[in-house]
C-alpha cells in the first residue's frame, strides 16, 4: 500500500464517528461511578443505607431545628423503621437574617437572606468516639411586605428551605463518610 493510500485511509477513519465511539467506550469502561446509597445500586450500598438508618438524632429545640430533624430522619431511614440505633447525632443550629435589598422610597428592607449554620457530630456511644463532624451553611431568601401574616409565612418558608438544604448536605456528607470507610 502506498503512503498516499495509507494517508487517505487514516483520514477516512478519523472522519467517521466510529473511532470516537470506540475511544469513548474504552475510556468510560474503566469508570466506577455508582450511587453512594440506595436500593439495588451495587455492593456495599446496603451497608451504607443500614449505617445511616442506625443514627439516632437528638431532639429539636425549636421549629427550624424540628424541620431539620424531620428531614434528616426521612433521609437516613429511607422510609424504613430501624429498631436498633448504633450511633448518636448531636447538632446545633444557629440562624440569622440579613437585609439584601432596600426599598428606594421608604428605605426599609424589602428582601432578607436567612442563613442557617448547622454544626453536627456523629458519635459511637459504645467506643465513645466521634466518627465524623462538620459544619453546614444553608441560605434562603424571602421578601417582606406590608402584611404581617405574609411576612411570617415568607420567613417560615425560608426556614423550611434552609433546613431542607442543610439536611440534604449533612446526609450527603455522612453517607460519603460511611461509603469511604469500607
Amino acid at each position: 500500500m502506498s503512503e498516499n493510500t495509507q494517508m487517505h485511509l487514516i483520514l477516512r477513519i478519523l472522519k467517521s464517528p466510529t473511532p470516537a465511539i470506540i475511544a469513548l467506550a474504552l475510556l468510560t469502561a474503566a469508570c466506577n461511578v455508582r450511587p453512594v446509597y440506595g436500593p439495588g445500586s451495587g455492593s456495599g450500598v446496603e451497608q451504607v443505607s443500614d449505617e445511616m438508618a442506625a443514627i439516632a438524632i437528638d431532639p429539636a429545640k425549636d421549629r427550624i431545628s424540628q424541620e431539620l430533624r424531620n428531614r434528616l430522619i426521612f433521609n437516613f431511614n429511607l422510609g424504613r423503621s430501624i429498631a436498633e440505633k448504633k450511633y448518636q447525632m448531636s447538632y446545633t443550629l444557629k440562624q440569622s437574617d440579613d437585609a439584601i435589598a432596600i426599598e428606594a422610597r421608604s428605605g426599609a428592607p424589602a428582601s432578607y437572606r436567612l442563613t442557617a449554620i448547622v454544626k453536627f457530630r456523629i458519635l459511637d456511644p459504645v467506643a465513645n468516639t466521634t466518627l465524623t463532624a462538620g459544619t453546614v451553611r444553608a441560605s434562603a431568601s424571602y421578601d417582606r411586605s406590608s402584611q404581617s401574616f405574609a411576612n411570617i409565612r415568607a420567613r417560615r418558608d425560608a426556614e423550611n428551605r434552609a433546613a431542607k438544604s442543610a439536611a440534604d448536605e449533612i446526609t450527603a456528607r455522612i453517607s460519603t463518610y460511611f461509603a469511604t470507610q469500607r
